[in-house]
């Protein structure tokens, strides 16, 4: 049974599967325990194909398992802001009608609504012996995602994808920014938004690591940047202007893995611009503006 983006998550990962998909702040993740921990999950998820499955959680590699978890039952992962109000999230509820809603916070009472609290997977080998006959159908016209706007001008809006959308998005902004296999990408972005659920899929169907700051601010930004030597570093103006202002430790830190940064969401402003390219000398900056 053809599953679009199953079937290339789960090639991605055994393909390089020895190597580490996930860097965050307390520990690393390989291709391998991300798809084993993505069996685990959806062994236990009992949604229906074509169902809806809220997550509202903090960027995690838990996150990246149970998109493709929910891919591999045939079902469609539904993005919300992890610190969105309690009002947005019953109405993401009421719009989405989720069979199930995955989380890491206390929720406002969403009814009848089965939810699951996310806690960090343990790195092991996953399930002797997994039964892939569980798969459920995904083809490229069908919804393969819904991303749920801030809601900054009115209720938040679910912008549906389709498989095809979410794989071809991935193959051309990697050609675009030409993407190689040494690259890792810092995710100064929720999942939730648009920017970041474009880095998500690049690990998830581009096989490119994720760097994760915690926090997000600069002095995670920082750490992250000197622990784990990111190539790439995806963010918008408010992460940029934290990095190279105030307290900011950025010009103490070894900076010479970035080779890029990409930008989206607004214009960033003209003096943190200057900064970036005095303390980015040798980067190229990209320059985008995403859709949801």
């Amino acid at each position: 049974m053809a599953n679009a983006t199953w079937d290339k998550f789960e090639a991605v990962a055994r393909s390089q599967s020895d190597t580490t998909a996930v860097f965050a702040v307390d520990r690393v993740v390989s291709f391998g325990e991300l798809l084993a921990a993505s069996h685990t999950l959806a062994a236990g998820m009992k949604v229906t194909t074509g169902a809806r499955v809220l997550i509202c959680a903090s960027n995690a590699p838990e996150i990246g398992a149970c998109v493709a978890a929910i891919w591999f039952r045939g079902a469609i992962p539904v993005m919300i802001d992890a610190e969105s109000p309690d009002t947005h999230i019953a109405h993401a509820v009421e719009t989405a009608t989720p069979e199930l809603v995955v989380t890491d916070r206390d929720l406002p009472d969403l009814g009848d609504v089965a939810i699951l609290q996310l806690g960090a997977f343990a790195a092991t080998e996953g399930p002797k012996a997994f039964d892939p006959s569980g798969v459920g159908a995904i083809a490229l016209t069908d919804p393969a995602s819904i991303i749920f706007t801030s809601g900054s001008t009115g209720k938040p809006k679910g912008v549906t994808q389709s498989a095809g959308n979410l794989l071809s998005g991935v193959e051309r902004v990697s050609a675009m920014l030409g993407y190689k296999s040494s690259d890792r990408i810092l995710c100064a972005v929720p999942f939730s938004f648009d920017y970041g659920w474009g880095q998500l899929l690049s690990l998830l169907l581009g096989g490119v690591p994720l760097v994760l700051p915690s926090p997000r601010n600069a002095f995670g930004l920082c750490a992250a940047i000197e622990n784990h030597a990111p190539t790439v570093f995806a963010g918008v103006p408010a992460a940029f202007t934290d990095l190279v202002s105030g307290l900011s430790p950025i010009r103490s830190t070894d900076r010479a893995s970035v080779r890029l940064i990409t930008n989206t969401g607004s214009k960033i402003p003209e003096r943190t611009f200057a900064e970036l390219l005095e303390l980015f000398p040798e980067a190229e900056i990209s320059l985008n503006y995403g859709l949801t």
